[in-house]
């Protein structure tokens, strides 16, 4: 599963043909709207009249979307969707030769008709787009083959308008021939593919059409609130649709009026908003991990309101020249922050409109998906249009300039994002799942995709390792899951992309802040009997009732963390919820978290340090399910024993395990009841003496390299002895630099052209080698060239002395806190004085 790559869906038959049409179809129209704008141009009709048709033109492309989403998504439920699809490029056909011959012609009246009807075929092709993927394409492959599905859009979107600028501009009084055999060419090309495309079941072929379309349309509305996600996700693409239609219609004149551009400089802009989009969709299945990871969602609102106020403060007024090219604007000042405000905000609406539309097919049913996707599409037209009114209002009646509509439009996109994920708080707890769990593992999950159901209910099993358990668990698991938990539902929760409902120790389930956090993960609490008995059976109640509604429920039958790293028995609670409700049991095993932060290997105070293994990895387990009537507590227990035995494994670059040698070396177990590794430090000890102290990183370096040695030999206390020498060694190494540091600020300067030989030299003993030698080569020119009488060239030259040994001090700092960071992550200072921080 490490190995897919998204793109490898472009070699398969199942999604490249498709792939080709929905790019094609985007390309097409965008062609020819702009060959219509060329065409008014060469035929030198009034600015008046030319004004009225570029409004009107969008008004008729949009209208048939109102009027016949509902009766598309119909259509799109009844029929098979292949056969579908060739009939809609059939029409592209046709409406593109009424289109040809109104470029013929030079017929605005006629274009103006086969663009309505152009609408008309891309509300029909509409529904079937997106509600074909799940029919194709696998639940870990959605969210992958919707961001390929964006990019292609955005970059068709991109160079069709480009391609149809250019029609008349290139071919002059040609034009019209030109643009009628494009269209009707691309057509052709879209219906070729469409035929390769192979069969895909209709979703409800008993489906009786209403062909009326207001009351369908408000039953298809219906349809679409039904589920809270669902509901949320579509009011979600369609403020995508908002925020995208006010910044690609001012753009434009923002090109103009406040970069000072020509006209190209609009496509420039509109290309760096379409790049970052397209970017933006394809890295958002490397960063879920191929699950439909709606954490992404808050990511990308909070991402696309910095650089919306970013572009407002990079340029609030109008520009001070006018005229500029592409590369004019480039070279001038704060342009730079610009271009990454506008591939920023196109980057973070890829991240927010990708998962939601991979949410809201992996959570519709597929009777119901093309129906869904027709609401959607006619609540983006609604949102379409009041984006264009607003825009408008704002700049006529309200007098607004274009950086102040960026600017409210950054302060609506936080208050909508906040708004929506108040009310759906499942997209913020995967944002904190998402961010908590991929900055401190690597996840491996191991038969999540086959032994978890992707829908009905199950319970699930497994060890209790850590605090941060359910989270982990819930990001790997694509269902909504229900944890009966101490805290460790944090790792689950990350690898699981059902949701799922936690059941959690009452006192935990109480701390302040934390119990927000658990409420909205619907987490529910249970007490011992001892303690609570009336809370114990409410908990089982509930369990029962989540099953009843076919969610997922996680429980660790352990009843506490681990304290040895070993399994505890399951209690019999498992049973008692199997013999109310006897569902399929998944046994799950997390592997690889005693040794991390958060479990109960440490301290209190011990817990407080990162993990020993920075982004260490976690293998999640999952065997097939067991039917729930003939299981119990110990044969679960049996299961998921035999999935936490440890497969062997590797460590990371500055640790090496010491059991093995102990046992050999000296023929008796480890002297500690955990693992024991023994750091060479050698790494660290060569790139302090480069970047730090040379001395004292020499003396490092003659300590590291005796470990390995000394292990070898048997010498265990010996490579103890050496390891933690060099450890301590470098340290000192990097501690030198503060000390110069003081120096350097309290004494540099003096002389009008001081020749920093003496800082230069220090530097390069201190701090960091490669540059001090280049410090110190400017260092000895500033006495000659004073001596000559060079005073501009000894300056210079005293300067950039400075500056590379300045150059070379960060690099120090850098180095020092890289090297305090590494050190904590495997095992804290105690690994410094060869001792078992280790795991």
């Amino acid at each position: 599963m490490s190995g897919h790559n998204q793109f490898a869906l472009l070699r398969q038959r199942r999604f490249l043909p498709f792939f080709i049409v929905q790019g094609l179809g985007a390309f097409n129209d965008n062609v020819y709207r702009q060959a219509i704008i060329g065409l008014l141009f060469y035929l030198g009709v009034a600015e008046s009249e030319r004004t009225l048709y570029t409004n009107l033109a969008p008004a008729l492309f949009i209208l048939p979307y109102f009027l016949f989403s509902a009766l598309a998504g119909q259509i799109a439920e009844k029929l098979e969707k292949s056969r579908l699809i060739v009939i809609t490029t059939t029409m592209e056909i046709v409406i593109m030769t009424l289109a040809a011959v109104g470029f013929l012609t030079e017929s605005l009246p006629v274009l103006l008709v086969a663009l309505f009807c152009t609408g008309l075929q891309s509300t029909l092709f509409g529904p079937v787009k997106y509600s074909v993927l799940p029919s194709v394409l696998r639940p870990e492959e959605l969210t992958g083959g919707n961001g390929l599905v964006e990019m292609g859009t955005s970059m068709s979107i991109l160079t069709g308008m480009i391609v149809g600028g250019l029609v008349f501009t290139l071919a002059g009084s040609h034009g019209p021939i030109v643009a009628a055999t494009a269209v009707i060419a691309l057509a052709i090309c879209g219906n070729l593919a469409a035929r390769m495309i192979p069969k895909v079941d209709a979703g409800a072929p008993d489906l009786k059409i209403n062909w009326n379309p207001i009351p369908e349309s408000l039953a298809v509305l219906r349809m679409a609130r039904k589920q809270k996600s669902v509901r949320n996700a579509i009011l979600g693409v369609s403020w995508f649709w908002f925020v995208g239609t006010i910044l690609t219609a001012q753009l434009p004149s923002y090109a103009v009026t406040n970069l000072g551009g020509e006209p190209t400089l609009y496509i420039f802009a509109l290309a760096l908003f379409s790049v970052g989009t397209g970017v933006g969709s394809l890295l958002c299945e490397k960063l879920s991990a191929r699950t439909v990871e709606i954490g992404l969602v808050p990511l990308g609102a909070f991402g696309m309101t910095a650089f919306l106020l970013d572009l407002y403060f990079a340029r609030a007024g109008e520009a001070t020249a006018q005229g500029l090219s592409v590369t004019q604007f480039v070279h001038q000042a704060g342009s730079i922050r610009i271009i990454i405000d506008l591939l920023g905000i196109g980057l973070f609406t890829g991240f927010f409109v990708v998962p939601l539309f991979a949410l809201i097919q992996s959570r519709t049913p597929k009777s119901e998906m093309s129906r869904v996707f027709a609401a959607l599409n006619i609540q983006n037209s609604g949102f379409i249009v009041a984006a264009a009114v607003l825009g408008l209002l704002t700049q006529r009646l309200l007098g607004w300039t274009i950086p102040q509509l960026f600017l409210a439009l950054a302060i609506a996109n936080a208050v909508v994002a906040i708004y929506i994920f108040t009310i759906v708080p499942e997209f913020l707890m995967r944002f904190l799942s998402w961010v908590m769990v991929r900055t401190l593992y690597r996840l491996r999950p191991h038969g999540i995709e086959d032994n978890v159901p992707d829908e009905g209910a199950a319970l699930l099993v497994c060890n209790h390792v850590s605090y941060m358990d359910a989270l982990i668990l819930s990001a790997t698991i694509p269902r909504p899951v229900r944890f009966v938990i101490y805290m460790d539902a944090l790792i689950l929760s990350a690898t699981i992309p059902r949701p799922v409902r936690f059941v959690m120790y009452y006192k935990i389930f109480n701390i302040p802040v934390m119990r927000w956090i658990f409420r909205t993960a619907k987490a529910i609490p249970i007490a011992g009997a001892r303690e609570d008995p009336a809370l114990m059976q409410r908990a089982f109640d509930e369990v029962d009732a989540a099953l009843a509604e076919g969610e997922l429920v996680c429980i660790f039958p352990e009843g506490a963390l681990t304290r040895d790293g070993t399994m505890a028995p399951f209690k019999s609670g498992v049973e008692k919820i199997l013999e109310r409700r006897a569902v399929p049991v998944v046994p799950m095993a997390l592997r690889g978290m005693w040794s991390s932060m958060w479990s109960r290997r440490d301290t209190r105070l011990g817990r407080m340090r990162v993990p020993r293994r920075f982004r260490a990895t976690v293998e999640v387990v999952a065997a097939p399910a067991v039917d729930g009537h003939s299981t119990d507590a110990t044969a679960l227990e049996a299961q998921v024993a035999v999935d936490y035995a440890p497969t062997g494994g590797r460590f990371g670059p500055f640790t090496r395990p010491a059991t093995k040698e102990w046992s050999l070396a000296l023929n008796q177990p480890p002297p500690l009841s955990r693992p024991v590794y023994i750091p060479n430090h050698l790494v660290w000890a060569i790139l302090t003496t480069l970047f730090c102290c040379l001395p004292l990183g020499v003396v490092s370096i003659v300590y590291a390299a005796q470990v390995d040695g000394r292990r070898a030999a048997g010498d265990l206390p010996g490579a103890y002895s050496a390891s933690r020498k060099a450890g301590w060694w470098a340290v000192a190494s990097a501690v030198a630099l503060p000390v110069l540091l003081l120096l350097w600020f309290g004494l540099f300067g003096g002389l009008a052209v001081p020749n920093n030989l003496v800082w230069a030299i220090l530097s390069t003993l201190f701090c960091c080698l490669p540059a001090g030698i280049v410090s110190i080569v400017y260092a000895a020119q500033v006495n000659g060239k004073l001596a000559a009488g060079d005073v501009a060239g000894a300056r210079d030259s005293a300067d950039k002395a400075k500056k590379w040994a300045m150059w070379s001090a960060i690099a120090a700092v850098v180095v020092m806190v890289l090297y305090f960071i590494v050190i904590m992550a495997v095992g804290g200072l105690g690994a410094l004085s060869g001792g078992n921080g280790s795991y």
